[in-house]
């Protein structure tokens, strides 16, 4: 078990494994996939401020990031738990903040976002809840007012989507054909319902 990670934090994150072990399956050569502990990996992934690395700096750490050529290219959020607007919305933010991801796992150090941009994708996990409830209309308003402020510290890109079972293997494709569009410099679509 990964250091700082307690066997509840490891168990709970069914979904966060499932994406991680598909994108790692499919990304782009040109690309690597680093994962937190919640999806199967063994670091936490923190982006920070500013330079040096410090606790001042801190921002946040995140799910999963994707790099491309020494940039980060994909920040990658999921929400298994708490979907609350202020938790939802709190994610992007805090993670729009952050412009530096600075870890010994890479070569240099210090990573900064691509300035070609960067995809924040946003899984988010919507059980039992239809294309007609409240919840489902308010994660489609957000990712709507998300879109519009963008770009923001080199974040040129926002997707949220709804996955309603941790089997839906169709929303989990979209997912990882998201990121890997992205990543080979392809507009992605998604023009088909939630579902």
């Amino acid at each position: 078990m990964a250091k700082n990670a307690t066997s509840k934090e490891i168990s709970l994150h069914k979904l966060h494994k499932i994406i991680a072990k598909r994108l790692a399956k499919q990304i782009p050569e040109s690309c690597k996939l680093l994962v937190d502990y919640a999806c199967g990996g063994s670091q936490r992934l923190p982006l920070f401020l500013d330079k040096p690395k410090s606790r001042k700096t801190t921002c946040c750490n995140v799910d999963m990031l994707v790099l491309q050529n020494h940039t980060i290219r994909v920040i990658i959020e999921i929400e298994e738990t708490d979907i609350k607007p202020t938790q939802v919305c709190g994610k992007f933010l805090t993670s729009v903040l952050g412009l530096y991801f600075i870890h010994k796992c890479c070569d240099t150090h210090i990573v900064e976002k691509s300035s070609d941009g960067v995809l924040f994708l946003q899984v988010v996990y919507t059980p039992n809840r239809g294309m007609k409830s409240v919840k489902y209309k308010q994660l489609n308003l957000i990712e709507n007012r998300i879109q519009k402020i963008l770009p923001l510290n080199r974040v040129t890109h926002y997707k949220l989507l709804q996955v309603k079972s941790k089997d839906n293997h169709y929303r989990i494709s979209t997912a990882v054909n998201c990121v890997k569009n992205y990543c080979a410099n392809k507009m992605f679509a998604d023009p088909s319902p939630q579902s």
